[in-house]
């Protein structure tokens, strides 16, 4: 693993998109070895296995319906995969009429299409939902897909499981835990509308469920008090923690949590609004023996952001991290051009069984005081496991 690559495209890629990034906001939590997510702008709940990868967050441009999807192994075999898509669906149709949409417009143009089962359901809240199975073929591989519209107050959804079908049978445990799941999460989003539904979700939703199959001003160290900071660092905060439970931390809910790639960049979250961009990042990496904490962020401080343009440090310092000051960490602020655009710059260094862990906040159009109070929130709420 190579921290220095990841956080090099990791902190620029993110913080300099162009287009906003768009999640759906979620509080999560993990319990015996599945993850239990309450999608808050989705007005739903829904478990994964913990085990499993996200592999796309929110509304994108190529898949406006997309909630979340999520795909990981179901058996120790190279090629034993599923995914887990859940979308919004049309709203005006019943669950059993966007079902025979998606067959005639989608499904039954599929090579080697097969209907295998369709019945309706009984699931808790919802006034309404139809479960289908089928079977394809794709590049040579033959595929299951088990579908599951349902409604819920005047929203539609749509749940598709992708696999091989040579695993139907293995992920029938994760499918009948994902839809067993569901649930409104709060009474007020049953009575809400569902935003940004295409003309054409089902289809749509159909396709993207195969996805895998068809190719898928500077400030000092010392943070401020200041109580009038602006919104960023208002509200209530999302728990996050590593896969492995090792680090955990909290962070602002106006940030969106967004894909990352690889595994060493843990998370990504970040706001961009109103000429305001704020991005998080965490990223993990293999820490030399000979090298202390301060050598190993300093190394990296000169490689990846003393070279930008208009480089200015602010400063460094060793300082505690965590609630009480428990952990011993790095601090390094700074300020640089990227693209045009003046970036301000904290990261915090820490340490953990020889591993790296470096939580960077990078902003723009951000006063130094707000962006050091987003800071201090999210490096007092740092917790780890040993």
């Amino acid at each position: 693993m190579n921290l220095n690559k990841v956080i090099a495209a990791g902190v620029f890629g993110l913080f300099l998109a162009q287009t906003p990034l768009l999640a759906a906001l979620a509080s999560e939590r993990e319990a015996n070895g599945w993850i239990y997510s309450n999608l808050e702008e989705a007005g739903l709940k829904f478990t994964y296995p913990a085990a499993w990868k996200k592999t796309m967050i929110g509304s994108q441009p190529a898949e406006k319906d997309n909630i979340l999807k999520v795909s990981g192994q179901l058996t120790g075999a190279a090629e034993s995969w599923a995914e887990l898509s859940l979308l919004n669906s049309q709203a005006g149709m019943s669950p059993g009429l966007l079902i025979k949409v998606m067959e005639e417009t989608y499904w039954s143009k599929l090579p080697e299409y097969k209907g295998l089962l369709e019945k309706p359901i009984r699931l808790a809240g919802a006034q309404a939902a139809v479960e289908k199975e089928i079977s394809f073929r794709q590049a040579g591989v033959m595929f299951s897909q088990r579908c599951l519209v349902f409604q819920i107050g005047p929203k539609t959804y749509s749940l598709i499981m992708t696999c091989p079908l040579s695993e139907y049978h293995a992920a029938g445990t994760i499918w009948n835990t994902a839809v067993n799941s569901i649930a409104a999460s709060s009474p007020a989003a049953v009575g809400s509308t569902s935003p940004g539904a295409s003309t054409a979700p089902a289809a749509k939703g159909a396709k993207t469920g195969s996805s895998k199959a068809t190719s898928t001003g500077s400030a000092p160290l010392a943070s401020s008090s200041n109580k009038t900071a602006a919104s960023a660092t208002a509200g209530s905060d999302h728990a996050w923690h590593t896969k492995d439970g090792t680090l955990a931390l909290s962070f602002p809910s106006s940030l969106s949590e967004a894909v990352v790639e690889g595994d060493d960049h843990l998370l990504k979250a970040a706001c961009d609004k109103d000429g305001r961009m704020i991005a998080l990042d965490v990223y993990r990496g293999d820490a030399d023996n000979n090298l202390s904490l301060d050598d190993l962020s300093a190394i990296l401080e000169e490689k990846h952001f003393a070279p930008q343009k208009n480089y200015h440090k602010i400063g460094e310092e060793q300082r505690a991290m965590g609630s009480g000051g428990v952990l011993p960490g790095v601090v390094r602020e700074s300020t640089f051009d990227t693209n045009g655009v003046r970036v301000h710059h904290l990261a915090g260094y820490i340490m953990v069984d020889r591993k790296l862990y470096a939580i960077c906040l990078s902003t723009a159009g951000v006063n130094s005081n707000e962006a050091h109070q987003i800071w201090s929130r999210v490096a007092s709420s740092v917790t780890i496991k040993r």
